[in-house]
C-alpha cells in the first residue's frame, strides 16, 4: 500500500513538473507539440487521416504513408 502510494505521488509530481512550463504560457513549447497541433488542424480540415505533408506539400502522412513521420 505505501509503495503504490508512494509511486502514485511520484507520478503526480513528475506530472506536474512537466507541465509548469506550459503555466500562463498558451503556445506550444516543443516542436513536436506544434507537429502534432498541425496535424490534427490539417485532419479535420480534409476530413481524412492521410493527407499531403503540411510543411513540405510533398509526400503523404498517414496510414498509407512513412508511418515513422507520425
Amino acid at each position: 500500500m505505501t509503495k503504490t502510494l508512494l509511486l502514485l505521488l511520484i507520478l503526480l509530481l513528475a506530472g506536474f513538473l512537466a507541465f509548469i512550463p506550459h503555466i500562463g504560457y498558451a503556445y506550444p513549447l516543443h516542436v513536436d507539440e506544434w507537429m502534432h497541433l498541425t496535424y490534427a488542424k490539417t485532419i479535420s480540415e480534409t476530413g481524412a487521416i492521410s493527407f499531403p505533408d503540411p510543411f513540405t506539400g510533398e509526400g503523404i502522412v498517414g496510414p498509407t504513408g512513412n508511418p515513422a513521420r507520425m
